[in-house]
Order: C-alpha cells, then sequence, then structure tokens
C-alpha cells in the first residue's frame, strides 16, 4: 500500500513538473514568434519610411537646383517621383489588421470588412445573420435574397470562408453599424425556397 502511494505522489509530482516545463517552453516560444512578426512589421515600415524618405529628397533636390537656376523645365517636373501612393497605404492598413495591431474603435471603414469571431458583436452594432447557400445565393434568416451585396457585407466577403472558420465568415460595416455572420449552407436554395 505505501508503495502504490509513493507511486502516486511521484507521478503527481512528475506531471506537475512536466506540465510547468511544457507551459513555460510553449510561453517562451509563442512570446518570440510574436516579436518576430512585430519586428517584421517594424522593419517593414521603416524601409518604405526610407524610400518615401529617399524619394522626397531627391525631388526637393531637383526642386531646389532648378530654384536656383530659376528654371523649372517640364520634362524635370515629369522626371520627380510620384509620392502619392494610395494603394501602399491600403497594404499597410490591411497588414495591421490581419496583425491585430488596430482596434476595433480604429478600424473604421465605409467600407464593408472581414472580422474575427471574437469581433462579432462586440460593438452595439445589429446583429445579422445570413445564409450562403451552395448556389451562390446569400439569404437573410427569412429566406429573402440579399441584392445590395457590395452595400450590406461587400463583394468579396465569401471569398474569407476559412480564415477564421470554415463555415462562417463576420463582417462588420460601420456604415450601417451592422455585424453579419455569414454562415455556409451545402444546401442550394432552390431546394430550401420553392418559388
Amino acid at each position: 500500500m505505501k508503495q502504490k502511494l509513493l507511486y502516486l505522489v511521484v507521478f503527481a509530482v512528475g506531471a506537475s513538473i512536466g506540465s510547468t516545463v511544457t507551459w513555460q517552453y510553449v510561453k517562451k516560444k509563442y512570446e518570440k514568434i510574436a516579436e518576430e512578426e512585430i519586428q517584421s512589421v517594424k522593419d517593414m515600415f521603416s524601409k518604405k519610411e526610407n524610400e518615401m524618405n529617399d524619394r522626397l529628397s531627391v525631388a526637393n533636390n531637383l526642386l531646389k537646383e532648378n530654384l536656383k537656376n530659376k528654371v523649372i523645365v517640364e520634362e524635370d517636373i515629369d522626371s520627380i517621383p510620384d509620392i502619392d501612393e494610395p494603394e501602399e497605404h491600403e497594404d499597410y492598413e490591411q497588414v495591421l489588421k490581419s496583425n491585430k495591431y488596430i482596434k476595433p474603435e480604429d478600424q473604421y471603414s465605409d467600407r464593408p470588412y472581414v472580422i474575427t469571431p471574437e469581433e462579432f458583436g462586440e460593438l452595439d452594432y445589429n446583429i445579422v445573420s445570413l445564409v450562403y447557400y451552395a448556389d451562390d445565393v446569400i439569404a437573410d434568416d427569412s429566406d429573402e435574397i440579399i441584392d445590395n451585396i457590395n452595400d450590406t457585407i461587400g463583394n468579396d466577403a465569401v471569398n474569407h470562408f476559412g480564415e477564421y472558420d470554415d463555415d462562417a465568415v463576420y463582417i462588420r460595416n460601420d456604415t450601417l453599424k451592422c455585424d453579419y455572420e455569414i454562415l455556409r449552407s451545402e444546401r442550394e436554395y432552390s431546394d430550401v425556397v420553392d418559388r
């Protein structure tokens, strides 16, 4: 009896030590991964900022030279680097959103965008459930077809199945103050509704 009790105590101590070591290992591993991701984003922004500063410097020097000569030739103006690149800004914003560096209150957008399941319903927005049928029809819970997809959930919402959940996509529309839950159905709309 004493020997069984001793084995039980040794087993319990070993299990607790093993779980503690495993927890510490996993914690350090994921902290390192998070730090690497943050550093890569910082490096990307630093690189883009340096590129932009270099382009601005070239444009500034060219303008200073031409102003000294009081002659600005039209072909020189065409050679000044274009510094308006909104598509790069959109890429930064997408990287920040996908890596959760932007808080929900900072994400206000005039276009619908994908949110995580955890973000769904966290704001004081209306919650709407939709069904995406196998024949590419999107309907509400009353089986009414949604016609204005671009204004409600956006045209690419159904392309995001599998990002967070295989059979659900969560969309936020700040303009309409609605969170949409789109559930995928393997049935076709025509099988569900007889018209």
